[in-house]
């Protein structure tokens, strides 16, 4: 799939993927996503060009993050939304380790809004405000 010609307002980098946000809000994906860091579904573990990533959730996102494995995107609504092979913690598992998701999923934080998020190779830290 061709970008579509709007500006671009974000993008981050993982170890082996990239994603993109357009200024007219479309969420991109391509590189490897062996582990769901692409947002692809279990199915597709590389793409060359950018995909389209067409999720409901995406729709008002503002920023993206990535990961060695795994992507981190934030709405305008403060919602933080995690996809790959993403270190668990109590909301995903009470097993410590890594969880996979293949779509992405929303992070439940006690109703505050995240403001920001950073990803790291094993930890992810998000600013939240204040409930």
């Amino acid at each position: 799939m061709m970008l579509p010609n709007s500006p671009v307002k974000d993008i981050a980098g993982g170890s082996w993927h990239s994603l993109l946000l357009t200024d007219g809000g479309n969420v991109f994906s391509w590189g490897m996503g062996q582990e769901g860091q692409l947002g692809l579904g279990e199915k597709t573990v590389h793409v060359s060009t950018p995909c389209l990533l067409s999720y409901s959730q995406l729709v008002e996102v503002t920023h993206l993050q990535a990961g060695d494995s795994y992507s981190a995107a934030v709405t305008a609504g403060g919602e933080l939304l995690l996809w790959g092979q993403i270190p668990c913690v109590s909301w995903v598992s009470d097993h410590p380790g890594l969880k996979r998701l293949w779509t992405p999923q929303s992070v439940p934080l006690a109703s505050r809004k995240v403001c920001d998020v950073a990803c790291g190779t094993w930890h992810i830290m998000a600013i939240t405000t204040g409930k």
